[in-house]
């Protein structure tokens, strides 16, 4: 069977609220019939496998990503950071098919929706459920990110102004400094988050 990708396109709106990369689009194929089913991937999926087909691209990206300020996966900072250097699609493609994900996907989608109209409600009702259950944990998600970075760059930023020797000391040096306040930060967010939880 020969599968064909369209409408290939990202987004970093991820499901708790971090900033996590998915890549969606159509797979096509007319083989034995026209056929066109929804696919995705994380790139966090893609990453993890890249080392093994490019290696000289894995720490490419890898370098870019370690070189971008903030917390978290920063997926959508790197996506953004890489613009057009790097063309996702073609990676995506060779990935789907050393997997054999083509044909699993396209076998798993005719079962679904060769459902009954009971199942699809059965399923439709736990999808729903699962998502209320995701908006107040994704909106937690990201009031944690908000807050460490605001005041992660705030304290950077005063200590530079404060002690700007800093900037002159070895590479090794400035790196421990990128992390010198993390544990801190982390404490501060889990006391702010108890003091607004009080009543």
């Amino acid at each position: 069977m020969q599968f064909i990708i369209e409408n290939f396109k990202w987004n970093n709106d991820g499901l708790f609220g971090e900033d996590t990369v998915t890549f969606e689009f159509d797979v096509r194929t007319d083989e034995p019939e026209p056929y066109t089913y929804p696919g995705h991937l994380q790139l966090s999926t893609l990453l993890n496998f890249l080392p093994e087909t490019n290696a000289g691209l894995a720490e490419y990206i890898k370098n870019v990503r370690s070189s971008i300020d903030g917390w978290g996966p920063k997926e959508g900072k790197l996506m953004n950071e890489l613009g057009d250097a790097v063309d996702f699609k073609p990676l995506v493609i060779d990935l789907f098919d050393r997997k054999g994900w083509f044909v699993a996907e396209y076998e798993r989608w005719k079962k679904l929706r060769a459902m009954p109209p009971e199942e699809h409600k059965k399923v439709s009702k736990i999808a729903d459920d699962l998502e209320q259950g995701q908006k107040a944990l994704h909106q937690d998600t990201k009031n944690y990110y908000d807050f460490c970075e605001s005041a992660d760059k705030a304290l950077h930023a005063i200590a530079i102004r404060i002690y700007p020797g800093i900037l002159d000391m070895d590479t090794k040096k400035v790196k421990e400094f990128r992390y010198i306040f993390t544990r801190e930060i982390q404490r501060m967010q889990e006391e702010l988050l108890k003091f607004t939880m009080e009543q």
